[in-house]
């Protein structure tokens, strides 16, 4: 098996295909509530392995979220990323700060994965979460993660506006690190809040 196989688009309908495997809904809570990075992650490593089996699709390996390893030596890496489509905006993007920048972050993570090899393929996986807690049931809202930040909304007020919004930010600002796939992973619902989840694939050039 060649690694050339991967792709931005071929990771992003890989992961779009592995969380199909969940009910939306259950999905919508599992963001609502905590970090739905994880479990995406999580599906996207069980799909890969049952895709290519011949290779090693190894977790958390050498400090990196996924890797694909061909006769032990490595020829993907995978750092993944979730952002809240409410809290994005130009500030959020160009902040300085791995932890509060987006932009600042998805270098940080290219710098570790050229440390560990300059060869393999380089891809950034986000996940843009977008909530509309408006009319959520308000018994339930003190669960919510990130419920001061779910507030915000574009000046539209329109949830799928303020989440493609924000995808579109995203991509023109990352587009000269190498080639973008977007993906619509799912549209649930929860505790009466609407709620979209995106995945953009960057493959670093």
């Amino acid at each position: 098996m060649n690694n050339s196989v991967f792709t931005a688009k071929s990771v992003a309908v890989s992961t779009r295909s592995s969380v199909s495997k969940h009910d939306p809904n259950d999905l919508a809570y599992l963001g609502l509530t905590g970090k739905i990075e994880l479990i995406i992650r999580d599906s996207l490593a069980i799909q890969l392995k049952n895709d290519f089996q011949s290779l090693t699709i190894a977790r958390e390996w050498k400090r990196h979220d996924l890797a694909i390893l061909k006769d032990s030596k490595v020829i993907v890496l995978i750092e993944g990323k979730q952002w809240l489509s409410n809290e994005v905006d130009t500030a959020k993007l160009i902040k300085a700060s791995p932890k509060h920048g987006i932009i600042s972050a998805m270098e940080t993570d290219m710098s570790k994965m050229v440390a560990t090899s300059d060869t393999c393929q380089k891809f950034i996986s986000t996940i843009f979460f977008a909530a509309d807690i408006r009319s959520a049931e308000k018994i339930h809202v003190a669960s919510f993660k990130y419920r001061h930040l779910l507030t915000r909304m574009d000046g539209s007020q329109n949830l799928e506006n303020t989440h493609r919004i924000a995808i579109e930010k995203y991509v023109q600002l990352t587009q000269k690190f190498g080639t973008n796939s977007r993906e619509q992973l799912f549209v649930g619902s929860a505790y009466g809040c609407e709620i979209i989840c995106d995945v953009v694939i960057t493959e670093i050039k």
